[in-house]
């Protein structure tokens, strides 16, 4: 909304975006496709579904506002934890670097719809529906006397950065697909 009127809409994954940018994020589900190189071609559904899906059991974000040269850069940290709902690729998690790959990819996917959701916010949008303009005033409240004013012409410019830390810690009960063990 703006002044009254509707802007326009955050669709399903720019609202998880958004969630994620304002630190509302209570529960749900991440799905992303499955790194190629953990795959090996031992598909357990078929090679056209490759999904695995991080239930999120806590999220945590830290907005962090930087001023260098008048510039404003915002800096979005998320802490993410979860647990493996899905995966339907035969693909082995009891090892510790799958692992890492997993988290590396759901990190990514996080990133990307954060990314997505601020994008729509300033150039589509071109309004703070963050409360980003909140952040800058709790941080640089001298500065923000100054563009307070004009912080709906400032926003769409400001530069951002996304940091994503996933850490999956629950697997689920068998680690090692039964296709898989079968071959051993």
């Amino acid at each position: 909304m703006k002044r009254d009127y509707l802007v326009g809409y955050f669709d399903g994954d720019e609202i998880l975006g958004f969630n994620f940018i304002v630190d509302r994020v209570k529960g749900g589900g991440i799905v992303f496709n499955t790194p190629e190189r953990l795959n090996n071609g031992k598909a357990i559904i078929g090679n056209e579904e490759k999904f695995t899906t991080v239930e999120i059991l806590n999220s945590k974000t830290k907005n962090n506002i930087e001023i260098s040269n008048g510039q404003i850069h915002l800096n979005i940290n998320i802490k993410l934890r979860g647990s493996l709902a899905e995966e339907n690729k035969a693909v082995d998690i009891s090892d510790s670097e799958t692992l890492k790959e997993l988290e590396k990819s759901c990190s990514e996917k996080v990133k990307s719809l954060v990314s997505a959701t601020m994008d729509k916010g300033q150039k589509e949008f071109k309004q703070d529906n963050f409360s980003i303009g909140t952040t800058v005033h709790r941080q640089y409240p001298e500065i923000w006397k100054d563009i307070a004013e004009n912080w709906n012409n400032i926003f769409p410019d400001i530069s951002y950065s996304i940091n994503v830390e996933t850490d999956i810690v629950k697997a689920g009960i068998i680690n090692v697909p039964s296709n898989l063990r079968r071959r051993r």
